[in-house]
């Protein structure tokens, strides 16, 4: 009897601390109806307020579809008058006409919404998703709350929308460049394009690269008008007609052998074997090699040695026992 009237005790302790203002007993992320009350309660580490002014009768948590492996989607909330985010009142909406476009896009008749924030001068009747954290109006293309062009008669997306192209700008990589009337863009691959002809990668010029001899053979490593590049940059000594990639970040042609765009000194491109790619080892028929650089302490058995190199740093190169 003793027992059950401590559960007992213990219980309604519980309940009346689950239903406190501020409680973070027995709620979920997210919000939380107790009584007349909404609690909303912040993810790790925690902490729960009550939401302020709710019509508890017409209130409903509004789920967001998320990408995979994201579980938190109860931060939009309406009720009669209002559209919460995170439990706080978003000033100037209206919770009967709120709708979620997107993982991140939402509108009401009164606004248009990116992460719960505003989008100043976007139109709700004319407003769509055009991907990812892109939208569009009948007057503007929107990144995010930003305007990214006040004409969205053209929008083009590449390379899974790291590049965005709009009537006046290129949006690569978050930073967005200008496009003067009458200039051609056009892209290639990757992280490349051109203007009028001229290539570009990630939004720097690469020095005599054309479009129309413009080859991408990774994101970092092209060839262009009898040159080889890596990234904008030429790599001085390349012979575009023998050079071939090895594991990145090595490659080679008819007469040397390059880490990255650095010529491996007196490396042979015949003989020349990565032995660990993790640890960058590797050996010709002259020397042993970490990285660019010769390995200075090696025996002449490890020349030859057939067992699995392990490691390897500008001192030394070691190779399991059999």
């Amino acid at each position: 009897m003793k027992k059950l009237l401590m559960f007992t005790a213990i219980l309604s302790t519980i309940k009346f601390l689950s239903g406190c203002f501020g409680g973070n007993f027995l709620l979920q992320q997210g919000y939380n109806i107790s009584g007349s009350k909404v609690i909303y309660k912040n993810a790790f580490p925690g902490g729960s307020f009550e939401v302020e002014g709710v019509d508890i009768s017409s209130f409903k948590v509004i789920p967001v579809p998320q990408p995979a492996g994201t579980t938190n989607s109860n931060y939009f909330a309406t009720d009669r008058n209002r559209v919460y985010y995170y439990g706080g009142a978003i000033p100037g909406s209206d919770g009967n006409s709120f709708v979620v476009l997107s993982d991140v896009f939402a509108k009401d008749k009164n606004q248009c919404y990116f992460r719960g924030q505003v989008i100043q001068k976007a139109d709700p009747v004319s407003f769509t998703v055009k991907q990812d954290i892109y939208a569009a109006d009948k007057a503007h293309i929107f990144q995010g709350t930003q305007v990214l062009d006040t004409d969205p008669s053209v929008f083009e997306s590449f390379d899974s929308s790291s590049v965005i192209r709009t009537r006046s700008t290129v949006n690569m990589f978050g930073k967005t460049i200008a496009l003067e009337q009458g200039v051609v863009f056009t892209f290639l691959a990757y992280n490349y394009y051109a203007l009028n002809g001229q290539v570009y990668s990630a939004g720097k010029p690469m020095p005599g690269a054309n479009a129309k001899s413009f080859k991408a053979l990774t994101r970092w490593v092209s060839v262009s008008a009898g040159h080889v590049y890596y990234d904008d940059k030429i790599i001085t000594g390349a012979d575009p007609a023998s050079f071939q990639l090895l594991e990145a970040p090595y490659a080679k042609d008819a007469s040397h052998v390059f880490f990255f765009e650095r010529i491996i000194a007196g490396a042979d491109p015949t003989t020349f074997t990565i032995l660990n790619n993790k640890f960058q080892c590797a050996r010709d028929k002259h020397a042993l090699y970490h990285e660019d650089k010769k390995i200075e302490q090696y025996t002449a058995a490890d020349m030859t040695n057939p067992n699995e190199c392990y490691q390897c740093n500008e001192k030394a190169i070691y190779f399991k026992e059999k």
